[in-house]
């Protein structure tokens, strides 16, 4: 089944709109911006209507590899620096920064035209007025396996097995 966003490309009809938020736990809430000259009103999956800052923003696919890692660079232009010193406050916290990436069809900016993409933020660097973000879906290889440890106080027949 089509997606929204697949008839547009398809079509050739109206531009698509790029909008990414930033949360963070140790933030009293999220950086909104979106890819345009001007501020946007964009709904959000829930129905609320938010306010998504304007600010040029860039990005580059992952590289074509096998190693396992897939992210994504993001450049912001424009960024303020109270939205910097948040980012750079929160990695060196170690609190984890996450970005949705939300893509709008330019007549329907009540909703998002497809699911909502999260990646983490792995890095932060600020370059003159931008900041480039390297952000990835999962780490799979940083994963641990077994991913449950099966230990008698959280499975506690487990004792009984030697």
């Amino acid at each position: 089944m089509a997606t929204p966003l697949d008839v547009v490309y398809a079509s050739g009809g109206d531009a698509t709109i790029i909008a990414l938020e930033l949360q963070c736990a140790a933030w009293a809430e999220p950086i909104r911006l979106v890819d345009e000259y001007e501020d946007l009103v964009l709904g959000l999956e829930d129905g609320e209507a938010v306010l998504f800052l304007g600010s040029g923003i860039d990005y580059a696919l992952p590289k074509a590899n096998a190693s396992g890692q897939q992210t994504m660079t993001f450049a912001i232009d424009n960024v303020r620096g109270d939205a910097q010193q948040l980012i750079d406050r929160a990695l060196e916290a170690g609190d984890r920064v996450t970005m949705v990436l939300r893509t709008y069809v330019g007549a329907n900016l009540t909703a998002p035209a497809t699911r909502p993409l999260r990646y983490t933020v792995m890095s932060a660097a600020m370059r003159m007025a931008a900041v480039q973000l390297e952000a990835g879906f999962y780490d799979m290889l940083g994963r641990r396996w077994p991913i449950h440890f099966y230990t008698a106080d959280k499975f506690p027949g487990i004792k009984y097995f030697s």
